[in-house]
């Protein structure tokens, strides 16, 4: 796996809610996060993914054309190491559930507005990913 370059980590957002993508996009970047890509739906989140170089992927779950789910899968199948986020408001439920057993290495945690610490947790979680690609040869 590769160090994040010098200049930050490249982040690909999918999140089909426009509230929600600008209110996560202001949110990482006043975190330092400067370089976030965003798309609407999985099916453009794949063809981005595909196009470009990217040092994780945040994902919604519920989303038009392809969800969450099913955009990660086909990266999967290219790329298995990639760190992911998988956000949803639903995260107990079975299909969740089902995700996580065939995808342990998945981050999953619960959305923003469900959980207040969400935001919290995105950021935390990215913090954990780019201190351990940073410290891998």
């Amino acid at each position: 796996m590769k160090k994040i370059k010098e200049d930050g980590m490249r982040i690909l957002l999918v999140e089909d809610s426009p509230i929600n993508l600008k209110m996560y996009q202001e949110m990482l970047r006043l975190d330092g996060y400067a370089e976030v890509i965003s798309a609407r739906n999985g099916q453009e989140g794949l063809q981005k993914f595909n196009q470009d170089n990217f040092d994780v992927v945040i994902s919604d779950l519920d989303m038009p054309l392809m969800n969450g789910p099913e955009m990660i899968a086909l990266i999967r199948q290219s790329n298995k190491e990639i760190p992911i986020i998988l956000w949803s408001i639903r995260i107990n439920c079975q299909a969740v559930r089902n995700f996580k057993h065939n995808y342990p290495e998945v981050i999953i945690l619960e959305k923003f507005p469900r959980s207040i610490s969400g935001p919290h947790q995105i950021i935390e979680e990215l913090s954990k990913i780019e201190q351990s690609l940073n410290h891998q040869p």
